[in-house]
């Protein structure tokens, strides 16, 4: 993703949070619809309003959503020979949203969802929890992206954001230490 790009989605996800904060845009309002004409009663034709899909943001591919539960992350991880991304994150870091994004493209999923089950440990407000679990993971400052495998030991790590093409070198790079399935 190139600067220009970086700074147009923190102007976005900036923008969504302020107007989240102040209230704004609770009911999105839809451009104006496209009007088609039908025939009324009286042979004149009137101008009717044609319903315009709104369109919603793709989720992850079926069976890379993240998970929010460790225990349940690792027996799946287990359980299907895989390593464990673990992906700390917290609603106001602006860098966490963007690496986030780059972890949901198809190019990064290509490579990650056969080797890791993802995981996410929520840091927005600092709970005894994710505490705990930032500091069992290494994950001293925001992003943070944590490879391990399913004994929790760690193969990778990502600290700061990264376009799609160097995340999926990284995915790469820690799915070859995981241990081979014997």
């Amino acid at each position: 993703m190139t600067r220009a790009g970086r700074v147009a989605v923190r102007v976005a996800l900036l923008g969504g949070v302020l107007a989240g904060a102040l209230g704004c845009g609770a009911e999105p309002t839809p451009a104006r619809p496209p009007t088609g004409t039908t025939p009324a009663t009286d042979g004149a034709a009137a101008r009717t309003p044609r319903a315009t899909p709104m369109v919603a943001a793709a989720p992850p591919a079926p069976g890379v959503a993240p998970l929010l539960d460790e225990a349940a992350a690792f027996a799946r991880a287990r359980a299907r020979h895989q390593g464990v991304l673990v992906e700390v994150t917290a609603t106001w870091c602006l860098p966490c949203a963007e690496l986030r994004q780059a972890l949901a493209t198809p190019q990064v999923q290509a490579v990650l969802a056969p080797a890791f089950t993802w995981l996410t440990i929520d840091a927005t407000e600092d709970s005894p929890a994710s505490v705990e679990a930032r500091a069992r993971y290494g994950a001293a400052t925001l992003p943070a992206l944590v490879f391990v495998d399913g004994e929790g030991r760690v193969v990778g790590r990502v600290t700061q954001l990264l376009d799609p093409e160097a995340l999926a070198a990284e995915v790469r790079a820690a799915a070859a230490r995981l241990p081979s399935i014997r």
